[in-house]
Order: C-alpha cells, then sequence, then structure tokens
C-alpha cells in the first residue's frame, strides 16, 4: 500500500453510458478527495468535507461507512494565530495507518510544530507509534503499509537521528532499523523483503530512490526519480524520471529490477505516479499530441497497455490509485460535486469507462414569478449533472436582490429556491415587475475551476390572493 496525501480537491465529471464491464464494479457514488487504496476486501477512500478528514470504506458486499474521522483546527489568520495542519493516511488489508503534521504561528513567527504517527485495525481506534514536537519548521518523514508492517521514518525532529523503523503491528515488534541513505528523506515503499527510499543529497540535488534489501542490507537498485515511484514484493520498482518521452513528454516512465538494475523505459507520458504489482504497472497517462485527453492504463513490463478509463481532460480522474492481487481501484469525479464513483477492477478485461468533463448549466425561462413570502424558484438544466452557486441580482448593477445558494444535481434540472431580501420584496411589491439577472458559477472539470453563467429574466410580484 502507498501513501496518500490528504488533499481537498475542489471540483468533483459525468459518467458516460459504458458497455456492460463484467470486471467493473461501482462500489461507492460518494465524491472522492484522496484515495482510492485496496484494503483487503474493500477499498479505503477520502471523502470531502468542510471540517473533517472522512476516510470511508467500501466493497462489492459492502455499503460505504466510515472508518477514521479527523477533525481539522480553525486556521485563523488575524493577524495573531495561524494553524497550518496536513493529514495522511495510507491502508492495507485490515489496517490503516495515519499521519498528523500541525504547525502553530503566532506574530508571524512559528510558535510550535508537531509530527505524530499513528496505525490500527481498520474499524478500530489507532494506536501512537510515533511523535515529536520543536518549535521549527520539520520535514515529516514517509511512511507505508505492507500487510501487518509498518515503515516509518523517525528523527524528524532537531537533535534525532533519523532511521527507519519496520515495525510488526500485529505483535508491536520492531523487526528491523534501517540506515536511511543521507540527506533529505521523501517517501518510503514497502513490499516483502524490500524497501524503496526516496531522497535528494541536498535542497537542490535531483531526486533519486534506493531499493535495500532488508536480508541482507544491500542497495540493489538506484534510480532517478522525479515524481511518484512504487515497489513490489520481489524488488521491480517502477518510477517517474526527468528523462523525455519518445512523444517528446519531459518525463517518463521506468522499471528496474534487482537482476537488472538498469532503466527499462515503458514509453509513456506521466500524468501522476505509477503503481506496480505481479509485473503489472497502473498509469495515469497523456499524450501531448492529443490535447489534455488521458487515460489510465494498465501495462505489462513491455509497456503492451490496455485502457481502463479515459477522459477529455485530467481533472475527469482522480490522481490517485491503486494496484494489489489483481485489482485495481480508481476514482472518477462529476460534474455533481456531491457525487463521484469508486470503482473496484478485476482487470478481466471489457470496454474503458468514458468520463465527461464538459459540465454546461444554463438558467431556463425568461420570467419568475416571486411567491407571497418573497421566494423565487430559479430552473437549472443540467445535462451532464452539476454543482456550483446561483444568485439573483438587479440587472445592469451589483445590486443582490437574493443570496446565493449553492446547488448539485444529477443529469436533468434543478430547482433552486432563493429568498429575497426584504428591500427586494418592498420594490417588487411597488413596481411589480423587476428586471433581474440570474447569476451562477458552476464548476467545471475541462478547465479545473468554476465558470459563470448568467441570463436576464423578469421577476414578476405574487399574485394577488381572491
Amino acid at each position: 500500500m502507498r501513501l496518500v496525501a490528504l488533499v481537498v480537491l475542489l471540483l468533483a465529471g459525468a459518467l458516460l453510458p459504458a458497455v456492460a464491464h463484467a470486471a467493473r464494479t461501482q462500489v461507492s457514488d460518494e465524491a472522492v478527495a484522496a484515495g482510492p487504496r485496496l484494503a483487503g476486501d474493500v477499498v479505503v477512500y477520502e471523502r470531502p468535507t468542510g471540517s473533517q478528514r472522512i476516510l470511508r470504506a467500501a466493497g462489492p458486499r459492502t455499503a460505504p461507512r466510515t472508518v477514521r474521522s479527523f477533525p481539522v483546527p480553525d486556521a485563523v489568520d488575524d493577524d495573531c494565530c495561524f494553524t497550518f495542519t496536513s493529514l495522511g493516511w495510507t491502508a492495507s488489508a485490515g489496517r490503516v495507518a495515519t499521519s498528523t503534521y500541525r504547525e502553530d504561528s503566532a506574530k508571524g513567527q512559528i510558535a510550535g510544530v508537531s509530527v505524530r504517527f499513528a496505525a490500527g485495525p481498520l474499524d478500530g481506534s489507532d494506536t501512537q507509534i510515533y511523535a515529536c514536537g520543536a518549535g521549527m519548521s520539520l520535514t515529516p518523514g514517509g511512511f507505508d503499509l505492507d500487510g501487518d508492517r509498518l515503515a516509518f521514518v523517525t528523527g524528524t525532529c532537531p537533535g534525532q537521528p533519523r532511521s527507519i523503523v519496520i515495525r510488526n503491528l500485529a505483535t508491536g515488534v520492531d523487526e528491523r532499523t534501517v540506515e536511511p541513505p543521507a540527506g533529505d528523506l521523501g517517501g518510503v515503499v514497502l513490499a516483502g523483503r524490500y524497501l524503496a527510499i526516496g531522497h535528494r543529497a541536498g535542497p537542490n540535488a535531483p531526486g533519486q530512490v534506493v531499493v535495500r534489501d532488508l536480508e541482507t542490507g544491500a542497495n540493489v537498485i538506484t534510480a532517478p526519480v522525479s515524481g511518484g515511484f512504487d515497489l513490489q514484493p520481489d524488488g521491480k520498482l517502477v518510477a517517474v524520471s526527468q528523462i523525455p518521452a519518445p512523444d517528446g513528454c519531459p518525463t517518463s516512465y521506468g522499471w528496474y529490477s534487482p537482476a537488472e538494475p538498469t532503466r527499462h523505459p515503458l514509453g509513456y507520458c506521466p500524468l501522476a505516479g505509477p503503481k506496480i504489482d505481479g509485473d503489472r504497472i497502473l498509469m495515469a497517462i497523456r499524450t501531448p499530441a492529443a490535447g489534455d485527453a488521458v487515460e489510465l492504463v494498465v501495462s505489462d513490463l513491455a509497456g503492451r497497455g490496455r485502457t481502463l478509463a479515459l477522459a477529455d481532460a485530467p481533472p475527469g480522474f482522480v490522481s490517485d490509485y491503486d494496484l494489489e492481487g489483481g485489482r485495481a481501484a480508481y476514482a472518477v469525479r462529476s460534474c455533481n460535486t456531491a457525487r463521484g464513483a469508486v470503482f473496484l477492477d478485476d482487470l478481466a478485461g471489457g470496454d474503458p469507462l468514458r468520463v465527461n468533463v464538459d459540465c454546461p448549466v444554463s438558467a431556463s425561462g425568461a420570467r419568475i414569478r416571486a411567491s407571497r413570502s418573497g421566494v423565487v424558484t430559479v430552473r437549472l438544466s443540467c445535462p451532464n449533472g452539476c454543482g456550483g452557486i446561483v444568485t439573483l441580482g438587479r440587472r445592469g448593477s451589483e445590486a443582490a436582490y437574493a443570496l446565493g445558494k449553492s446547488f448539485a444535481s444529477e443529469p436533468g434540472s434543478v430547482r433552486v429556491r432563493l429568498k429575497l431580501r426584504g428591500a427586494a420584496r418592498r420594490k417588487l411589491a411597488r413596481e411589480g415587475v423587476l428586471r433581474a439577472r440570474i447569476h451562477g458559477t458552476r464548476s467545471d472539470l475541462r478547465s479545473n475551476d468554476f465558470s459563470a453563467f448568467s441570463r436576464a429574466v423578469t421577476l414578476l410580484a405574487p399574485r394577488r390572493s381572491r
């Protein structure tokens, strides 16, 4: 299993109907902020929320359930105090490991920094594995789960010697303590008897990854790395390197093995880090000649690939995925910002999943009548689903007749009820008609941003009671 950084993603594309795919099973329709990760019979992913980080687990026969909840401290910046929190997690069959980095500042100066690693059963509570604090910025070390074994970097705080500990979470026993390469440490990946360690000799030095045989203590692979990397139990490594691909892409994927520690190029242009398992490699790729089009591809070691999913722009995919035990887990986004889709794929073949990244929204109707309680209903057409915010204002002016309100919908139409402000209600009662304009912003996966839409309308006073 590989580390997942808990980064909140702003947008969540509509799924186009696909030919039946017996190998691909949708296990959740929730939006995904990070992950997914394979964890035995279930897939673990992070669901985006405002005040918490929520880890959910779902499977073909298991409804989505919450397995972890992380409160996010308020970040207050009023020329006094500021709190920055970074959270990370990874999962394996029956286990979850987490990291927390917190930095508190006061009057522009760092007041305190803390780093904490914890781990526990998938459906249970965590036990602290390592923690330290300091009065200066720190670079937290990497960590990774392989079954019941956890690899984690210690010595994060000043004055502590750095090492990488391999702990058996089932027994609580530290199996090994590994001396890392000199310099700045990056991520670590544990697989069987091998440990991959990302590092830089100095702040401006090129990145490298070293694969160490834990039984002999020898470094069996040293490779350049400028992006993600992954490892399988027999020691094969796949990495993104700053070596141009044949199509002019500035970086490329390549694999190495302890028996053949030289680079074997795969010929794909990377969009995200790779995953490797069972001599198959899962990659999100792009083709510069095809513009923004991207694909999720599973390939053999010779570079012969098959497309699992494709989209016309990178934001159609959640840029993380997993591969283990002959199965892949991946997630796609939806124009409906409250929804997404998480898939478990047994790689048996079938037509690729197509993700629609076009999310048009238009307002319907040229005349809107207010209710006696001052409510106006705005009708929106969302052929591929939609999400965003809509408001009502005075035409040709910045004045707002109603406060904005968020909306989210599956493909079709949605009605958004807006409450007129008091001044707007009184003006409408006096004049009977108001010239207004609907203003809205909608999620747009193609641009990975929000796009504006508007429509001029006539606002009508409520019908008089008889």
